[in-house]
């Protein structure tokens, strides 16, 4: 969180701070699990959705991860090893 705040990007700091896994697993993936599986599944459905709204939310976050990755971090090492060639 503090990685993030240095960097100037209290957006991720703000992600991270209330939990992905939380914040995404409740508000978006919970509620439409807990009203689509037991449908198929019946009352196990509705103990399958709470792993599956984790396992949802943890693909979600693992998304973001490798964005920003992308974004924020692969520049800075291929500038790292542009420099150290040069040199």
């Amino acid at each position: 969180v503090n990685t993030n705040i240095a960097m100037s990007l209290p957006q991720y700091s703000l992600i991270l701070l209330f939990g992905v896994a939380l914040a995404v697993s409740e508000l978006i993936f919970l509620i439409p699990m807990l009203l689509i599986l037991p449908n198929f599944m019946g009352i196990v459905g509705v103990w399958v959705s709470m792993p599956a709204a984790d396992a949802a939310a943890v693909i979600v976050a693992f998304v973001m991860l490798m964005r920003y990755k992308k974004k924020h971090v692969d520049p800075l090492i291929a500038a790292e090893n542009n420099k150290d060639i040069n040199q």
